[in-house]
């Protein structure tokens, strides 16, 4: 009698821990099951945001694309044979006078800004035109000229930062607040990195232009 008892003991405990480790099976189920819910509904919150944020710095992303682009695919060859500045003189000038003007407008605090960002990029791609037809024709009379489109794209590029950051203060909230500033270099860093791969074909086009053939 007293194997069978222990028998039977033995049998219970294993029912007992058979059951145990279901239990333990179903629990570490369901936590995965709501981990991936967690994980989704982040996931989710972060995409709704995102484009929420489009609003706010989608202007300022493609401002950025088309100056980088003036910049990086445009600006290299614009010369001035008649001028007593060489072309790396123009070049650099042209850079210089450019970033004086971003540091002026970025130190204007709320003078001179405009109701919408858009308007940036409008002005940015009048620039853009006017430099892309200079270094395709030829057509200007002076590098002044080019110097002061590229000091006026300088002041806009400060007031259209300016712009987007006091609009993202004042008029989104909380959660869009703190993700558009999380993202904000997103819109800074992407725009030149696309710029650059842009530019590389219309470089090369412009390069078969008869005046850098000689």
């Amino acid at each position: 009698s007293f194997w069978c008892i222990l028998s039977r003991h033995k049998k219970g405990y294993k029912d007992t821990h058979s059951k145990t480790q279901e239990a333990v099976g179903l629990t570490c189920v369901e936590d995965s099951e709501n981990e991936k819910q967690k994980r989704l509904a982040v996931v989710k919150e972060k995409l709704f945001l995102l484009l929420r944020a489009q609003k706010y710095l989608l202007p300022l992303t493609v401002f950025y694309f088309v100056m980088y682009f003036t910049n990086q695919g445009l600006l290299e060859l614009v010369y001035f044979p008649a001028s007593q500045m060489t072309h790396a003189q123009q070049y650099s000038w042209s850079n210089t006078i450019r970033c004086l003007g971003t540091l002026i407008s970025r130190s204007a605090h709320k003078l001179f800004l405009l109701s919408s960002t858009w308007i940036y990029s409008g002005l940015a791609m009048v620039i853009l035109v006017v430099v892309g037809m200079e270094a395709h024709y030829h057509y200007l009379p002076s590098e002044y000229i080019i110097f002061t489109l590229l000091f006026l794209q300088g002041l806009l590029e400060g007031a259209a930062f300016r712009s987007t950051v006091f609009t993202v203060h004042e008029k989104a909230g909380d959660k869009e607040r703190e993700f558009c500033l999380g993202i904000f270099p997103v819109s800074l860093f992407l725009p030149a990195m696309l710029a650059g791969f842009a530019s590389i074909p219309v470089h090369d086009v412009l390069c078969q232009n008869h005046l850098y053939l000689q």
